[in-house]
């Protein structure tokens, strides 16, 4: 079986900055859902930095299943909730979810973490296709 995997960093900072001066960029970031879950915590750019690293994480992951030359996947594509431990867990939408789909693979597994300022995420996507169909679609990238 096949995986892919993605790591990324966010500045809790940055984050911040944009909670301070630019909230409507983060209808592009952000579902609804997020949204209100960071607004609930006392900690929303850690919170938010966070789910944004997990999601370029996530991304950057798909990348290789994509079209060649084209930013078909979106941050909206890939939301970040909370299980009831608190521990995260992806949902992919859109054409990340179909894409995803047709290679026999389950929602992306995340992990993140914080440390000085920085949140950082990683996620790895397992698929279920043949290693020859994931090969052809990967032709051509580098």
């Amino acid at each position: 079986m096949a995986h892919l995997s993605g790591s990324a960093a966010v500045s809790i900072q940055s984050m911040g900055d944009l909670l301070a001066n630019n909230r409507e960029a983060l209808g592009a970031l952000f579902s609804r859902q997020e949204l209100d879950r960071a607004a609930k915590s006392s900690h929303a750019a850690q919170y938010l930095a966070g789910h944004l690293a997990a999601k370029r994480a996530v991304l950057m992951a798909a990348e290789t299943i994509g079209p060649a030359g084209r930013d078909e996947f979106l941050p909206l594509d890939v939301v970040i909730t909370n299980d009831a431990l608190g521990a995260p867990r992806c949902t992919t939408v859109g054409m990340l979810s179909k894409a995803l789909a047709s290679l026999g693979a389950d929602n992306p597994l995340v992990s993140i973490t914080d440390e000085s300022g920085i949140a950082m995420a990683t996620a790895a996507i397992e698929l279920g296709s043949a290693p020859e169909e994931i090969a052809h679609l990967m032709k051509g990238r580098s």
